[in-house]
């Protein structure tokens, strides 16, 4: 079974990758970042562009499970 689709590179601007950095840095004696205006703005924007391809390579994995899926069922029946 072919793939469908490939998987694409996720680009983000210099902004959304900073606000993403700075969201996943946590050190005990660095005051928790608390992102607003701009910032809260390229965050929302890189998590969008992540979670968009995240679900799109989740779907195609669970097409091709289910294909899989299918096909060894067929097997099996026309094993037995």
């Amino acid at each position: 079974m072919p793939r469908l689709r490939k998987n694409e590179p996720v680009m983000l601007n210099d902004e959304e990758l900073y606000a993403l950095m700075r969201a996943s840095f946590h050190h005990h004696k660095v005051q928790v970042w608390k992102p607003t205006g701009s910032e809260l703005k390229a965050l929302k924007d890189a998590h969008v562009k992540l979670q968009k391809e995240f679900w799109a390579r989740a779907e195609e994995e669970q097409r091709i499970e289910t294909e899989l899926k299918l096909l060894e069922d067929e097997y099996e029946g026309m094993a037995s």
